[in-house]
């Protein structure tokens, strides 16, 4: 990728012109591709003054850095709670204590943060110092929130191409566009409570906006008087507040909360060190200023996720939360289990993505016998199908299938276990998920938007493909129509319908025109099945360029028979590999 774009940019600033939104957009995808020079970063990042930003920038920009991001699949409403930075005043973490309150109140929390670029200690720095591991994979922060109701996501896990601008962040020390914008490109699709603190209040609006364009339930823009991008302890805090795609605008001071105004010094930020023993006296119920800066932006986050009526009343659950020990037991078990799940880690989970660099990912499926997991598991296959659909031959039964996800987990290399699923009950599906350990679960069926949202793992949405009838504009304008209602798909499995079959079942043998899939892979991760064997998969990869290729009937015995040939199995497995 070329640098023109930047260096169009850099000359507008130069010359106090305006920046296209469509430029903006071809200019941070080139920021963050590698391939343009720290020079030319460093210049557009000093240029650019985040100030300069308007509504229109703001959300390509949003979209450019969204769509290098890997997702995390998680279905349910959480809050986060987030601040731009660079406001100078490098106040303690008050936001990372905050989250913690507020999630051991009963509220799911998934704070998204980093380290620090322009203050001493940002929020992964003070969890380190806690002891917390911060590079989790997606999987082993999900099974932390699961046991915990927290997890942090770390931003570079999740945003791989800052790497290219963050070195320079750090080294320049001074706000940027990275600051603004990133609060906004958290990598869930299902955050239903929003607290992002700006330090200019000219943000303040069109923040507000994004997020109901986002489909926020509730959430609030703060920027204090005083600059600080939090609730202040020391003057009034401008709230833009967003409820029901309505935005409501007033100021809190101190004693609305019915506490006292604290000078700025007595809330100053240190070294991680120093920021985590400060986090435990408060914790531990001493009465310090930054206690009373921790409980006011507690009490505000519990009101803006419904736990308290009104900031007095989230000050006393803020009080009583401290109080009980629930704050720092949760901080303790969310350190000591990101410490176990890291000692153990995850080879996968992959991470469905439509920037595909890497050859296909490989999922066998209609896998029924132990013998036949453990050949795709030691030839790299990446995931496992267990068809638990009752009108298919290849269905497997559920004591079956845990012993197969048994032996499978022992093994070096760990193939993610897909559930594949046709027209049953969203009780019938999660009970068998997590029974068997299932990672994905794919609908085969005609099931719709009420099911999805209420399913417990990622999903992956299969299409059927009529040859010579489907085409890629038919299924492109129901996977957009289904996005605009608000399906949270992981990826889009494409496999072959027969014209006279009237189910989805797969497993036909037959292929389509492959041509489709690239054209869906330009917008969706897709996983291309229908009619793939170890003699076409090259060919299909090539055109297609999918995310993942899925084989059932292409590696079986013969035609009559549901039994896999591993040699098939094995070869098929190393043409994709070979395929980039």
């Amino acid at each position: 990728m070329s640098s023109l774009s930047v260096h169009q940019c850099i000359k507008l600033l130069h010359n106090n012109l305006e920046i296209e939104p469509e430029l903006m957009y071809c200019a941070i995808k080139e920021l963050i591709s590698g391939s343009t020079s720290d020079i030319l970063i460093s210049s557009f990042l000093t240029a650019f003054h985040p100030d300069k930003l308007n509504s229109n920038l703001i959300r390509v920009a949003i979209k450019a850095l969204r769509e290098e991001a890997i997702p995390i699949p998680f279905n349910q409403n959480v809050m986060d709670m987030v601040g731009t930075g660079g406001d100078g005043l490098n106040t303690f973490n008050v936001t990372t204590a905050s989250s913690i309150i507020v999630s051991a109140s009963g509220q799911t929390f998934i704070k998204h943060g980093s380290r620090s670029s322009s203050s001493k200690c940002g929020a992964a720095d003070i969890l380190e110092a806690a002891g917390c591991k911060l590079n989790l994979t997606p999987e082993q922060s999900l099974k932390i929130l699961n046991q915990t109701n927290y997890c942090f996501i770390f931003g570079p896990i999740y945003h791989p191409a800052w790497k290219y601008v963050s070195t320079i962040r750090k080294e320049l020390g001074i706000r940027t566009i990275f600051n603004v914008v990133g609060p906004l490109i958290s990598p869930l699709n299902c955050i239903g409570y929003r607290i992002i603190g700006v330090y200019n209040y000219k943000f303040g609006k069109i923040f507000a906006e994004v997020l109901i364009d986002l489909g926020v339930k509730r959430a609030a823009i703060i920027h204090a008087h005083d600059g600080m991008d939090e609730i202040s302890c020391y003057e009034k805090t401008h709230i833009w507040f967003v409820d029901n795609n309505q935005i409501d605008e007033f100021d809190l001071s101190p004693e609305d909360f019915g506490l006292p105004r604290h000078d700025l010094s007595s809330i100053r930020g240190s070294t991680p060190d120093q920021n985590y023993e400060t986090l435990l006296r408060i914790f531990n119920g001493e009465n310090l200023a930054q206690t009373d800066f921790v409980l006011m932006n507690s009490a505000f986050a519990l009101v803006v996720c419904e736990k308290a009526k009104n900031w007095k009343e989230g000050i006393q659950l803020a009080k009583d939360i401290i109080q009980s020990g629930k704050a720092k037991q949760l901080l303790e078990k969310y350190s000591k289990l990101s410490q176990t799940i890291s000692d153990n880690p995850v080879i996968y989970p992959l991470i469905p993505s439509i920037n595909n660099s890497h050859p296909p990912y490989v999922k066998i499926c209609g896998i029924r016998d132990i013998e036949s997991a453990l050949c795709v598991a030691n030839n790299g296959g990446d995931m496992l199908g267990l068809i638990f659909a009752a009108n298919s031959k290849r269905k497997i039964t559920l004591e079956q299938a845990k012993l197969i996800v048994t032996e499978v987990h022992s093994c070096q290399h760990r193939p993610l276990i897909v559930g594949v699923f046709a027209n049953q009950t969203v009780e019938e599906i999660n009970d068998i998920v997590k029974k068997v350990e299932i990672d994905y679960i794919q609908l085969h069926g005609n099931e719709g938007f009420d099911i999805v949202t209420k399913l417990i793992k990622p999903v992956i949405r299969s299409i059927p493909v009529i040859p010579n009838e489907t085409t890629a504009e038919q299924i492109l304008n129901i996977l957009n129509q289904e996005k605009q209602a608000g399906w949270r798909i992981a990826a889009v499995l494409l496999d072959t319908k027969l014209p006279q079959s009237n189910n989805n079942d797969g497993g036909t043998g037959q292929t389509f025109d492959w041509s489709i899939a690239a054209t869906i892979g330009l917008e969706y991760p897709i996983i291309l099945a229908g009619g793939l064997n170890p003699d076409n998969v090259q060919s299909a990869v090539r055109i297609a360029n999918p995310w993942a290729v899925d084989v059932a009937s292409g590696v079986e015995k013969d035609k009559n028979s549901v039994e896999k040939d591993h040699e098939k199995i094995r070869q098929f497995i190393a043409n994709v590999k070979l395929s980039h």
